[in-house]
């Protein structure tokens, strides 16, 4: 009895692929992809890597014009609010402890490009644009670009060539 391929929950068609690594730093389990563009092993994986995205994204938008002039607004109307609070109930002494310059706790730098890492970049004159923490961070991601680089040129190829036959009477 023939195996159908059906449609698996990415949208593609499913594929006997070979096993791979979990692209997300701490968990690099191997695991049998449901198809061919997969890069992580189970959901929690893929909720991990998109937790770790937001964050990443949010930083670069922190550190943009744009989300510094925000942020700015932010501290403003939070003073503004804040001086309201003093004037009305006095000064709460619990939150004096908590605010103030946390310089030591902010860390330079971007996040590393692999999904999950935590690790911060800090771009050298050697090397400014650097993504990576370390070689065992980009060699995974370059892996998984290189295999769907390969996989999209075969699609790209298959579907030409079905094009091709349509052409040929």
């Amino acid at each position: 009895m023939a195996q159908s391929k059906t449609s698996s929950k990415c949208g593609f068609r499913q594929h006997h692929c070979r096993k791979r690594l979990c692209l997300l730093k701490g968990c690099e389990t191997w695991f049998r992809p449901r198809c061919a563009l997969c890069r992580y092993c189970s959901e929690s994986c893929r909720d991990a890597a998109r937790r770790w995205s937001v964050r990443r994204a949010e930083k670069r938008y922190r550190q943009s014009t744009k989300g510094k002039e925000k942020r700015q607004q932010q501290h403003r109307s939070y003073r503004k609010r804040r001086k309201l609070r003093e004037q009305i109930g006095g000064k709460n002494e619990s939150s004096a402890e908590s605010e103030g310059d946390h310089r030591d706790k902010i860390c330079e730098g971007v996040l590393c490009a692999r999904p999950g890492c935590y690790e911060r970049v800090i771009p050298m004159r050697r090397s400014p644009l650097k993504k990576y923490c370390s070689f065992p961070c980009r060699r995974a991601f370059r892996r998984v670009l290189e295999r769907e680089k390969r996989w999209k040129e075969r699609l790209r190829e298959l579907l030409e060539f079905d094009y091709a036959k349509t052409l040929i009477p």
